[in-house]
C-alpha cells in the first residue's frame, strides 16, 4: 500500500501537497459502514515520520478514496525491544461528533422541511461543515411568519475550508419530518443513516461528474435542496451512498455468494442464540404509548416466555397553546364588549391553527417512536447465523464485486444460507506482504 499525505495542518488544498510517506512497517486501514474509518501505522523512523505526519494532518492511501486524519502519536517498544512510532487516527466524518444541534432542553424537535433519510443526512452535513449563510437552515417553522425570521445565527466558524457534500444514494425512500434534540450532531445523523441503510463517506479530490449539494437558505426556499452534477477536481468531499443488494434474495443483479464447500470461508463460526431476545418493548414516554410487540402471538406470552425491554422515546417539542382574551367584567362598555368579540375570533383561528399543528407534531412523534421501537424488537431477535473470515482465494474482489454496505450471501457448513452485509474492509500491510479482510453482520 503507499501512504499518502494530503495536507499538513491549516492547508486545505488536498491535491497540491501530496507526498508519500514510505519507511513504515505494518499498515492496517480499516473502513467501516456507518462509523468512522480509522488507520494505524508503525514505523522505525521515529523522528523523520513525526516531522512528516503532525497532528491533524489529512492521509489517504492510493488503494482507498477515503481521507483521514492523524489523532495520536505515541512512542512504543516492541517485544524484541525496538523503539517504533504509532501513528492512528479516523475518518475525517468524525468531525460530525464536534458539531452541536441545539433544542429546548430535554426536547425533541422537527426538522423545518420533510426529507428521506437521504435528504435529513444531506442537510444536516451541510449544515454542519459547508453552511456560511449565518442561518440554521434545519429550523424554523415553513408558513409561519412568527418564528421564520432571521434570529437563528449559524456560525460560519464550523464550516471547512474547500470541502462539498454530495449524493450518490440509489433510491429514494420516505418523505417524513425528522427530530432533532439538544446535543452532538454525530450520534443522531448516525440513528437517521441506520434508518435509511445509508452511510457517509469521504472521497478526496478526483476528476469526475458527481452530484453536488447546497440547501437553500432564503426564507421562501430556506432548507431545501438543490443537486447539480459537477466535475469534482477540488473539493474533498462528504458523500452519502447506500450499499447494493448482491445476496440470494434478489435476482436483478449477479450474486457474490461465499461458499464453505468452495473454500471461500475460512474459521467459520456458528451461532444460535436466545440471550438478547425479547418479545416486546415498553415506549417510555409521557405521550401515550401502548407496549410493542413483533406479533399477536408474542404479545400473549406470560411467565418465562414474556421478555421486556424499554426504549426512551423522550417528549416532543409543543408549541406554547394561544393564550385566550380575558373574560369581560359584568360593567364592561360596548367598545370592550366589540373589542373581545374580535379578539375571540382571532384567538379562535389561532387556536385551530396551533390544534392542528400540535395534532401533526403528536402523530408524528407517535410514527417515529415506534418506528423505534421496531428496530429495538429487530436488535434483540432470536439469532441464528454463521460467520466466517473470507479466503483470499474466492472469487469476488472488494471494490469491483462488492463494497461497503452491499448485501452479500454466505453459504455454511450445515445448510445455513445466510444474507449478511459487509460493514467493513481491512487492508493490512506487514511483514508477510499485503492482505484484505472483509467484515460481515447480519442486517
Amino acid at each position: 500500500m503507499d501512504f499518502i499525505r494530503l495536507t499538513l495542518p491549516g492547508e486545505s488544498n488536498y491535491r497540491s501537497g501530496i507526498k508519500i510517506i514510505g519507511g513504515w512497517s505494518t499498515l492496517i486501514w480499516h473502513e467501516k459502514w456507518q462509523a468512522p474509518s480509522e488507520f494505524e501505522l508503525h514505523t522505525p523512523n521515529i523522528l523523520e515520520t513525526l516531522g512528516l505526519l503532525p497532528e491533524k494532518s489529512l492521509v489517504s492511501i492510493r488503494q482507498s478514496r477515503r481521507v483521514m486524519e492523524v489523532e495520536n502519536r505515541t512512542v512504543e517498544v516492541d517485544d524484541d525491544g525496538n523503539r517504533f512510532l504509532k501513528v492512528t487516527g479516523r475518518e475525517v466524518t468524525k468531525i460530525l461528533d464536534q458539531r452541536h444541534v441545539e433544542s429546548k432542553y430535554g426536547k425533541k424537535r422537527q426538522m423545518r422541511r420533510t426529507y428521506t433519510a437521504t435528504g435529513a443526512v444531506l442537510t444536516l452535513v451541510w449544515n454542519a461543515i459547508d453552511n456560511t449563510t449565518e442561518k440554521d437552515v434545519t429550523r424554523g417553522d415553513p408558513g409561519n411568519e412568527d418564528v421564520n425570521k432571521d434570529d437563528y445565527f449559524y456560525t460560519t466558524r464550523d464550516a471547512l475550508p474547500n470541502v462539498s457534500v454530495t449524493d450518490s444514494v440509489v433510491g429514494l425512500g420516505e418523505q417524513k419530518r425528522w427530530w432533532l434534540k439538544e446535543g452532538p450532531l454525530g450520534p443522531q445523523v448516525l440513528g437517521i443513516l441506520r434508518r435509511g441503510d445509508i452511510d457517509i463517506r469521504t472521497i478526496r479530490p478526483e476528476s469526475g461528474p458527481c452530484t453536488k449539494v447546497n440547501i437553500l437558505w432564503g426564507l421562501a426556499n430556506r432548507g431545501d435542496i438543490n443537486r447539480v452534477t459537477v466535475d469534482n477536481t477540488t473539493t474533498l468531499r462528504f458523500d452519502v451512498y447506500n450499499g447494493v443488494d448482491r445476496s440470494h434474495q434478489q435476482s436483478t443483479r449477479k450474486i457474490v455468494g461465499f461458499k464453505f464447500r468452495q473454500g471461500h470461508i475460512e474459521n467459520a463460526n456458528y451461532l444460535f442464540s436466545v440471550q438478547d431476545y425479547v418479545t416486546g418493548v415498553e415506549i417510555m414516554s409521557s405521550v401515550g404509548f401502548g407496549d410493542r410487540y413483533r406479533n399477536s402471538t408474542e404479545a400473549g406470552f406470560t411467565g418465562w416466555d414474556r421478555r421486556i425491554t424499554s426504549f426512551d422515546a423522550g417528549e416532543p417539542d409543543i408549541p406554547d397553546e394561544p393564550e385566550k382574551p380575558d373574560e369581560l367584567k359584568k360593567n364592561a362598555t360596548k367598545q370592550q364588549r366589540e373589542d373581545r368579540a374580535e379578539a375571540m375570533d382571532k384567538w379562535i383561528d389561532k387556536h385551530a391553527t396551533w390544534k392542528a399543528k400540535r395534532d401533526r407534531i403528536m402523530a408524528d412523534f407517535r410514527d417515529d417512536s415506534i418506528e423505534d421501537a421496531d428496530r429495538v424488537l429487530k436488535q434483540h431477535r432470536r439469532v441464528s447465523l454463521f460467520s466466517g473470515d473470507i479466503s483470499p482465494l474466492a472469487p469476488y474482489k472488494y471494490g469491483v464485486d462488492y463494497n461497503l454496505g452491499d448485501t452479500v450471501t454466505l453459504y455454511g457448513e450445515f445448510d445455513e444460507t445466510q444474507a449478511m452485509v459487509v460493514t467493513e474492509y481491512v487492508r493490512t500491510h506487514d511483514a508477510e506482504g499485503d492482505s484484505g479482510q472483509p467484515g460481515l453482520s447480519m442486517p
